[in-house]
């Protein structure tokens, strides 16, 4: 399966203000297979730069990242009957963009490198 979405913001006047937590544009895809038991997934994200400055006018770089997971169900009966196993990576090419620059509350910020996570579940 595939599955997606975008949002485009305003542009601003004089009575609107970005937030520091705001983006103008986000758009995100993905894409999923899945066959007897595994399945692949990505997902690709676009930002068009969080806002700084001191009337948060001032937009930072836009970032790219993508993530990923693959697993196994097991389908058999026995012990490991419902056991899911996966890996996931998130921000595969390590995009460290910046979230915040010189902002008076807590400083910059830039957001997390590559990550590695394994999971393991099992439905009863």
């Amino acid at each position: 399966g595939s599955s997606g979405g975008a949002w485009a913001g305003h542009t601003h006047g004089n009575e609107y203000r970005f937030l520091d937590h705001s983006q103008l544009h986000t758009a995100n895809a993905g894409l999923t297979y899945s066959r007897h038991g595994f399945w692949w997934s990505t997902q690709g994200v676009f930002g068009s730069g969080l806002h700084t400055g001191e009337d948060n006018d001032i937009a930072l770089p836009s970032h790219l990242t993508f993530d990923t997971t693959v697993g196994y169900e097991f389908k058999k009966t026995g012990l490991f009957q419902g056991m899911r196993i996966s890996a996931d990576v998130l921000n595969v090419f390590d995009n460290r963009y910046p979230i915040t620059i010189a902002n008076a509350w807590n400083g910059n910020n830039y957001a997390a490198g590559r990550q590695y996570f394994l999971r393991l579940s099992k439905t009863f």
